[in-house]
């Protein structure tokens, strides 16, 4: 983690590994209480709070050097770092890189619950979408250099405009043609699709892949597409 303007603007990067540039030489809680110490902040001396703070681990690191911590160890003491004194900017670069799959998830919960209750701004950098659709209010997508999409994260779950942002939130994406007197989409693969929207003109159609299923002989039921 990096300081910069007197502890207003902070980035937590997720690539650097442990004991590089992470925190300064000393106890783990040192580099926790960096940034507190940075504002001159009277909250330096009360260990408790910090920790309190720091809901994702980096508290029971407090007695350890920052040579003897793992990679994911490091990116947790680095999280608590970042997260004390409520810096007005956080740039969160790749932040559950070093975690496995487990701590991930417990460290991804909490850090969500802190940023809920920050008053600065926060932004995330990430290529797992898990991270984008459950700790953002606004997600930018980026594809080949370009902006794709920018909105909400239940509007891109809903009307995804590209194949690479369906694929990202889990859904098959077709486009094509709609005929609303019909309630029919003849997709440019050539698939008739049919549809409860009434609209008319080129669509995109998403659906789950949970939606699909296999059948030997003919299914039976209220599936509204069936095809040979």
């Amino acid at each position: 983690a990096a300081d910069g303007g007197g502890g207003q603007a902070r980035r937590i990067d997720g690539g650097a590994e442990a004991g590089q540039g992470r925190f300064e030489p000393g106890p783990g809680r040192v580099g926790i209480a960096g940034p507190l110490d940075a504002q001159r902040c009277p909250q330096i001396g009360e260990h408790d709070q910090i920790a309190a703070r720091d809901g994702h681990g980096g508290g029971a690191l407090a007695s350890r050097r920052p040579l003897t911590l793992s990679g994911g160890q490091a990116q947790r003491v680095a999280l608590a770092r970042g997260l004390v004194g409520d810096p007005a900017l956080l740039l969160l670069d790749e932040p559950f890189t070093a975690l496995d799959v487990t701590t991930r998830a417990e460290v991804r919960r909490d850090v969500g619950a802190q940023l809920a209750e920050r008053a600065g701004v926060t932004m995330l950098v990430t290529h797992d979408p898990v991270d984008a659709l459950t700790l953002a209010d606004r997600v930018l997508v980026v594809e080949d250099g370009r902006v794709v999409q920018d909105g909400p994260p239940t509007e891109l779950v809903r009307s995804p405009r590209t194949p690479y942002v369906a694929r990202l939130v889990g859904l098959n994406l077709l486009r094509g043609l709609a005929d609303s007197t019909a309630g029919v989409v003849l997709t440019d693969g050539g698939v008739r699709v049919h549809t409860a929207a009434t609209v008319s003109g080129r669509v995109l159609v998403t659906f789950a892949p949970s939606a699909v299923a296999l059948h030997r002989a003919q299914p039976e039921g209220s599936a509204r597409n069936v095809w040979p």
